[in-house]
């Protein structure tokens, strides 16, 4: 029997890793560790996000 691929739609694959990535920082505040610029882009790494440099 022939198997199937499985094929995420992107925009599901972006909807999970908003919810992993909103519920680390959730998870930061609520240990008491202060939320300032450096713990944020520690948590975005962890998603492959970098902070923009410029706003188009």
């Amino acid at each position: 029997m022939r198997e199937r691929l499985r094929i995420r739609r992107p925009q599901r694959v972006l909807q999970r890793y908003e919810r992993l990535y909103f519920r680390d920082l959730r998870d930061m505040i609520g240990g008491g560790q202060e939320l300032d610029a450096e713990s944020t882009v520690r948590v975005m790494s962890r998603y492959a996000t970098v902070p923009a440099t410029d706003f188009a």
